[in-house]
């Protein structure tokens, strides 16, 4: 080989180490001011309320004890009329370089419609830097309030952000990345859900929504049968009301398994839910039998069979298909005009719950 050849050789070798190893995102972090959170909400008509959340750089571990949650962050918020006019608008305020490729939340206001986040989700993703991993959060205005620091890290963390990436920690796994909300708004038959968060570290419902207008937030007896629906329940628990006193059920968990067919203008769907479950209360003076056992799964698959029905019912009465039923057949090619075309149609559901008590508590 040629000296030429050579020396064209390791210049073709090294460029392909800077691409594959992000050398062209290298950046020193002094040089950036790395956004962990943006809220967005609205101000006028035409124009949104953007607030970027940075770690306080002054922040050290031994530190972290004497400061507020809320000092461990410092904000600055603008009012524009699109995402791009709020990175201008916070750049000039900053002495170092905007970064959002390590974002971990956005947290909208139920306030702003589908078309309004579409366009929010849009703009994002053209911006390359942007992690689509980021976790999208709703609440009500004023949104700042969500804006939580965790006091579990020996760092400055979003709590949401530790929140959502334990998958086993919470009764049911609600997280939605902002890749698969923006995929859920675009792809027909499904609609778009995304948890709604309070101030008081509560995470117990869905928004979900409609094709046009603000979200619709879900109760929480119909986002628990949403979970069951989804296969997304993994700690859940029941109490229930018995001739042999107060008996509870925990760590319920399982699989949903669909058929969806198209006729007679709905979606019909045919759901078999499968669920483990530990009998974790019963009282000591009763002597349990198989019968008494029989009549605990019996009563505990009424129970969640009527979670699954409200969540069906509040799908229905709202025109919104959390569960994405049109979506399967749109991509079985069986979706009629309506559903392809970003319509919808009713769901009818038949839905069967098999519960079987796996393992007893202590006090059993």
């Amino acid at each position: 080989m040629t000296i030429r050849k050579r020396v064209l050789a390791l210049g073709a070798i090294f460029l392909t180490v800077i691409v594959l190893g992000g050398c062209w995102d290298s950046e020193p972090d002094t040089d950036r001011a790395s956004a962990l959170m943006l809220t967005v909400s609205q101000a006028t008509p035409k124009k949104w309320q953007w607030r970027f959340y940075f770690p306080n750089p002054t922040v050290t571990v031994s530190s972290l004890t004497q400061l507020k949650p809320s000092n461990q962050f410092y904000t600055m918020g603008v009012t524009a009329s699109s995402l791009d006019r709020a990175y201008t608008k916070v750049q000039q305020r900053l002495a170092r370089d905007l970064y959002l490729g390590q974002l971990e939340v956005m947290i909208l206001s139920t306030k702003l419609t589908r078309p309004e986040v579409l366009s929010l989700l849009n703009a994002y993703n053209r911006e390359g830097l942007t992690p689509k991993t980021a976790y999208v959060l709703l609440g009500a205005p004023p949104v700042n309030k969500l804006a939580l620091v965790t006091p579990q890290e020996s760092i400055p963390s979003v709590y949401w952000e530790s929140y959502f990436e334990c998958h086993q920690c919470q009764p049911e796994y609600l997280a939605r990345p902002e890749w698969k909300v923006w995929d859920d708004m675009v792809t027909p038959g499904v609609s778009a859900v995304v948890p709604y968060g309070t101030e008081a570290y509560e995470m117990t419902q869905i928004a979900v929504y409609p094709q046009t207008g603000p979200p619709v937030i879900y109760s929480r007896r119909a986002t628990e049968g949403w979970a069951y629906l989804k296969g997304r329940v993994d700690k859940e628990t029941i109490a229930l009301n018995t001739p042999w006193g107060r008996i509870g059920l925990a760590n319920i968990h399982g699989a949903a398994h669909n058929q969806v067919w198209q006729g007679n203008g709905h979606i019909n769907v045919s759901t078999r839910i499968n669920l483990s479950v530990t009998l974790a209360e019963w009282g000591s003076s009763v002597e349990m039998t198989p019968s008494m056992l029989k009549q605990i799964d019996m009563l505990g698959e009424r129970k969640v069979l009527a979670r699954c029905l409200l969540a069906i019912r509040e799908a229905n009465k709202t025109h919104t298909d959390p569960f994405g039923y049109g979506r399967t057949l749109w991509f079985q090619h069986q979706a009629p005009e309506i559903l392809a075309s970003g319509g919808w149609e009713p769901i009818s559901s038949r839905v069967t719950v098999v519960l079987q008590i796996r393992s007893a508590g202590s006090g059993v």
